[in-house]
């Protein structure tokens, strides 16, 4: 698991709040792609 450092005094929590959850909903969207892309591979066997 990556760990993200936010740096900053004038950050806000809703920027932070905003920052997280797109940084999630991409790593997701990457996780549900890989996810596919080894579903309609062979390589489900393997899990």
């Amino acid at each position: 698991m990556e760990k993200v450092v936010v740096v900053g005094i004038d950050i806000s929590k809703d920027d932070i709040h905003t920052c997280v959850k797109e940084y999630v909903a991409n790593e997701g969207a990457k996780l549900k792609d890989i996810y596919k892309r080894l579903e309609e591979s062979e390589c489900v066997n393997l899990l």
